[in-house]
């Protein structure tokens, strides 16, 4: 296990420049009708939440998430490693419980309280 170290998100403007024209050049196919989800997604769906990525505000996003306190480290599992982001911060409430927030591997969250 390596130590955790303090962590800060950061996105550069090309990277959010070329998500934005990945957004706009996006082919959109047909439609198969009446079939709900039973396929994947509907493509109205879709198309608002990319319409929505397309409209939002990547820096104040950045902002508000590096208000938290965060840290990343490696965990050794089996025989390769596995990088852990969390969140690091007490609660105001003392009598509150403990809870653990993290991330492994692509951004899966997963929980424990005490």
């Amino acid at each position: 296990m390596s130590l955790a170290t303090p962590f800060q998100l950061e996105i550069d403007d090309d990277s959010i420049d070329d998500l934005h024209r990945r957004l706009a050049a996006t082919r959109w196919p047909d439609e198969l009708p009446d079939v709900g989800w039973d396929y994947g997604m509907p493509r109205r769906v879709l198309r608002d939440l990319c319409l929505a990525w397309a409209d939002h505000d990547l820096d104040a996003f950045v902002d508000r998430c590096n208000r938290w306190p965060q840290v990343r480290g490696t965990f050794q599992v089996g025989v390769g490693g596995v990088q852990v982001h969390a969140i690091h911060a007490r609660s105001p409430h003392p009598q509150a419980p403990r809870s653990c927030w993290c991330t492994a591997g692509r951004g899966r969250w997963s929980s424990s309280s005490t």
